[in-house]
């Protein structure tokens, strides 16, 4: 839709080759029968729409999942959580999807106050956390160095 339109959910791809990349990736994903679950489409002949995309059943080999594609495009990797390093190595070339993985591990090592590319972006005094049953809070002040020095075993 219109740009400065308050009911746009989804603009265009901008040039004629970046809309031919990503329909692409999406041809390739259903060539490496990574299924469909939703649209995946263009939108409308002579503009550069494409609807968004979401692939199940993909893996980590496939080139949907291992490059970053500039679009719309969801790819949904499943895996067990003995295999998330694994898995998160071999996303590495594709930032979402590594990124995606973080957070997934984050969850997985009960840790809730995780940041990716950012510095402490919550308020300075802002309590978060702690460990399974461990309820008390930790705070970000002067004494937020001490929050940064748990190691896992």
């Amino acid at each position: 839709g219109h740009p400065f339109s308050p009911d746009t959910c989804q603009g265009k791809h901008v040039y004629k080759t970046q809309f031919k990349h990503s329909m692409g990736y999406i041809t390739s994903g259903k060539n490496d029968d990574a299924t469909v679950r939703f649209c995946g489409n263009r939108i409308s002949q002579g503009k550069y729409f494409i609807e968004p995309t979401i692939f199940a059943e993909c893996q980590p080999d496939m080139k949907i999942v291992r490059e970053e594609i500039f679009g719309s495009v969801v790819c949904v990797v499943k895996f067990e959580t003995k295999d998330a390093i694994h898995v998160a190595h071999a996303l590495e070339s594709s930032t979402d999807g590594f990124v995606s993985s973080l957070f997934h591990l984050a969850h997985l090592w009960c840790n809730d106050a995780w940041q990716i590319n950012c510095a402490n972006q919550t308020e300075i005094l802002m309590p978060f956390g702690g460990f399974k049953q461990f309820r008390i809070r930790r705070e970000l002040s002067e004494h937020a160095l001490k929050s940064k020095l748990v190691s896992f075993k």
